[in-house]
């Protein structure tokens, strides 16, 4: 992958980076997608890993910028975060949702364990848009099952962020993130997404 995004643009305010980094290029393991959904996580929100302070567990998101910080939910799903603000600040964005570009063949046998249908495929086969558009999804089908790339940088030949293709002229969307309880700021429009993209996960 060349062109990996440069280490000042993941500084700043991480509610602008989460918009910018729409239409940003995934590139992993000869796979490659499309940013179309992110959330912020900011250090003084109550939603965030790193309200409480650093732990072993979050380490990786008061790292260098530009690094990833990947955790597990539920005892299953793992999550892709990209790192931003300087060292010593946890703030980090959740990547939600992506659009497949290259290498559909292997995410779709990450993701559901067959082999991609061809067109003369005449049995129901899982949808092609419920292939990244969560964060779990994503890590799955990227082949993201483990804490291996945890606090890495997104700038080396086989895990990088590139920037879009040509001008980004697509509308951008706002609203609350998904899945936060009462007393996590459920209300803070801090997740962005290309508005109408089927691969947004709502």
């Amino acid at each position: 992958m060349n062109n990996p995004l440069p280490l000042e643009f993941f500084l700043g305010d991480t509610r602008r980076i989460a918009q910018q980094l729409l239409g940003c290029r995934l590139y992993l393991g000869g796979c490659e997608g499309r940013i179309v959904e992110t959330e912020a996580y900011l250090q003084n929100d109550p939603a965030s890993h790193s309200f409480h302070g650093k732990t072993p567990r979050n380490s990786a998101m008061f790292g260098p910028p530009g690094h990833a910080y990947i955790y597990q939910i539920y005892g299953v799903h793992y999550c892709l975060n990209v790192v931003t603000q300087k060292e010593g600040i946890g703030e980090a964005i959740l990547i939600r949702g992506i659009e497949p570009l290259n290498g559909l063949p292997q995410l779709w046998e990450n993701r559901y364990g067959t082999p991609f249908p061809d067109a003369e495929q005449k049995h129901p086969s899982p949808s092609l848009y419920s292939l990244t558009n969560g964060p779990g999804k994503i890590c799955q089908a990227f082949g993201i099952q483990g804490k291996e790339r945890n606090g890495t940088s997104f700038d080396s030949p086989d895990f990088a962020l590139s920037p879009p293709w040509g001008s980004f002229l697509e509308k951008i969307s706002q609203g609350p993130r998904i899945g936060l309880g009462p007393q996590r700021n459920p209300d803070a429009p801090w997740r962005y997404w290309i508005t109408g993209n089927p691969w947004v996960s709502r």
